[in-house]
């Protein structure tokens, strides 16, 4: 995703909005004009990056890389199986 950023500053642009959207569809990006200042695109943004993030695969046991977690309440104390 490439943003292009400041949109509320047109008259101090140095690229030309079709010349970044051009060069985002060549490498295989998206592209959005943003300013924070005026609240434009940012939430567009936001949500499109969100959208690419890969939701993480489920782990079905502690063999296969996950985490065990077991009670120790009661326990009181440093020994084994205690938390701290």
């Amino acid at each position: 995703m490439i943003a292009g950023n400041k949109k509320d500053l047109e008259s101090t642009r140095q690229v030309d909005q079709s010349e970044a959207e051009a060069y985002a569809l060549s490498i295989g990006a998206g592209y959005v004009e943003t300013s924070a200042k005026d609240d434009v695109g940012v939430h567009e943004l936001f949500l499109s990056l969100c959208r690419k993030v890969p939701a993480p695969a489920p782990v079905a046991d502690a063999a296969r890389g996950g985490i065990y977690l077991s009670s120790s309440q009661g326990q009181g104390g440093k020994g084994k199986g205690a938390c701290c």
